[in-house]
């Protein structure tokens, strides 16, 4: 295993942009040399930032519970942290920013690879984060643990399969779904990608939640849209490098001085598939 080394990201802002401390810092554990789990690749950072950014539309956890649809921001119940679960986290950037921010966080990496699950937990020790298994949420109106907004666990995660954990883990209705790069590869692995999307969101409280990615422009992107119409999920929104914060695009992407182009899109269920969200599901 190559040499793993730790590092400081900090972010920071001006003003109260959001809920939460204006300033936060997070150690990884990561390698130097390109390595699928343990290397902290260009667009984990951009969905970090873009999450710190816009914390207040992912983890405002004081307004109402809106009617059944799905509203931005989150529909969370009053008094509760976001459920958060991250896909592939690998270095779990986004993931630690998130449980550091107050969120109740599920770092989640491929069941084969021990050793990043490993460097998750280590991370999440370095970081001062509890390490619990996956808790429920509290009861609508209720006020949660005063430990549960610092917990944070660490599991296996295989894409596209219903089997009896994925099932469990799922039950505890994650209000956000993140993942870094998670589009790298093609054909069958978005496939998988997107079923397990499908299984979170379809447990999400109403059908509300939110899958945020980031990904690095690649040729086998092309089939992308048609596979997350296939999935009955749709996108809700893309940010793009060089726009504004307000509009369509603003400057969460990587921008011409790493040479890469990175957007972060926003996935929900698509609007027919609402009414569907508490079935079982059938494709996987």
């Amino acid at each position: 295993m190559p040499t793993v080394v730790t590092r400081v990201q900090s972010f920071t802002s001006s003003s109260a942009s959001g809920p939460g401390p204006t300033q936060v810092s997070v150690t990884l554990r990561e390698v130097l040399q390109a390595d699928y789990g343990l290397y902290t690749w260009p667009a984990s950072f951009v969905l970090a930032r873009h999450l710190w950014r816009h914390r207040a539309r992912y983890l405002h956890a004081q307004s109402p519970l809106p009617p059944r649809g799905i509203p931005p921001p989150l529909a969370l119940a009053p008094s509760r942290p976001a459920r958060v679960l991250e896909l592939g986290a690998g270095t779990a950037l986004p993931g630690l920013l998130l449980a550091k921010l107050g969120a109740c966080v599920t770092l989640t990496d491929a069941v084969h690879q021990p050793e990043v699950l490993a460097n998750l937990e280590a991370a999440c020790r370095v970081n001062s984060l509890e390490i619990s298994g996956p808790a429920s949420p509290p009861p609508l109106g209720g006020r949660a643990p005063a430990n549960l907004a610092r917990s944070i666990s660490v599991c296996g995660l295989t894409w596209g399969t219903t089997d009896a954990a994925a099932l469990q883990l799922a039950s505890h209705g994650f209000d956000l779904v993140v993942g870094a790069d998670v589009l790298y590869s093609r054909g069958r692995d978005f496939d998988r990608l997107l079923a397990t999307v499908r299984l979170l969101l379809d447990h999400s409280e109403g059908g509300a939640g939110v899958f945020v990615t980031a990904y690095q422009h690649r040729s086998a992107h092309r089939s992308l849209e048609a596979l997350i119409q296939l999935w009955g999920l749709e996108v809700r929104r893309v940010w793009q490098p060089g726009g504004d914060e307000d509009g369509h695009e603003d400057e969460d992407g990587a921008g011409p001085s790493s040479g890469l182009t990175v957007d972060v899109v926003e996935i929900v269920l698509a609007s027919r598939s609402i009414s569907r969200c508490n079935l079982k599901h059938d494709r996987l």
